[in-house]
């Protein structure tokens, strides 16, 4: 029996057989027996991971009471700082003032020594007979003074002690039993410090004056004046030095 062309490729196609798949059956988990099943979670039942709440304010108690424990510790600090403080400013002043006071011994003895190597050689002058002795003389007067002007001038530059030494000096010329007013520079007013051991309970008004120059003082009383200016002081020093040795180089 013939066939057609098309009945011939549908005959050489593979045959595509069924395969039967096997039925899966749901399988119900039973609980384990001693232990209760976990109920279903509820999530409108479910608590919140985390619920904000607001802080307290302070009370006005609790905030006055660290108000005054911050005040309390300022002023304690405060105060031992100021305490402190002053202690180093006496400290110092001390120091300055003892090493002031080994400086101008130091120089005041230097000074003496050489003073007394111009007497002995106004005293060897003296001695000579030679022409132009009075004119010696002189030059060791002029020395001498030059000299006291040059240690003064020290002594001036020294800002810590010069304005009680000029107080000093216009207190020791005037009667202790009145009423004094003092003028000094001004700088050396600021500088002055406690004058109780100068003034040893003598009523004395000390007042600034700007026309004098530092280390220069003027005491003024009833009845009188002083002139303890630095100036004044080395004009009388000079002419006292020189009459003295004008009348010694005539012995």
């Amino acid at each position: 029996m013939s066939t057609s062309p098309d009945a011939a490729a549908l005959a050489e196609r593979p045959v595509v057989q069924p395969v039967a798949q096997p039925v899966v059956q749901p399988v119900v988990l039973a609980p384990v027996a001693g232990r209760a099943a976990r109920p279903a979670a509820d999530p409108a039942a479910a608590p919140a991971a985390f619920v904000p709440v607001p802080a307290a304010a302070p009370s006005a108690g609790a905030e006055a009471e660290r108000a005054a424990a911050r005040a309390v510790g300022y002023a304690a600090g405060w105060g031992e700082g100021r305490a402190a403080a002053a202690v180093r400013e006496r400290e110092e002043r001390a120091r300055l003032q003892a090493e002031a006071a080994a400086a101008r011994a130091a120089l005041t003895e230097r000074v003496e020594r050489a003073l007394a190597a111009l007497e002995t050689a106004a005293a060897a002058m003296r001695a000579r007979t030679a022409p132009g002795v009075q004119e010696s003389a002189d030059v060791l007067a002029r020395a001498a003074a030059d000299l006291a002007e040059v240690v003064v001038g020290r002594e001036l530059a020294d800002a810590a002690g010069r304005g009680r030494d000029a107080l000093r000096r216009a207190l020791a010329a005037a009667p202790e039993h009145e009423e004094v007013r003092v003028r000094l520079a001004p700088e050396d007013l600021d500088e002055l410090g406690d004058v109780a051991a100068l003034v040893r309970g003598r009523t004395v008004e000390l007042l600034p004056d700007a026309a004098l120059a530092p280390g220069d003082a003027v005491c003024e009383f009833p009845g009188g004046r002083v002139d303890a200016r630095v100036a004044t002081a080395l004009a009388r020093l000079r002419g006292a030095l020189r009459a003295e040795a004008r009348t010694e180089a005539r012995a």
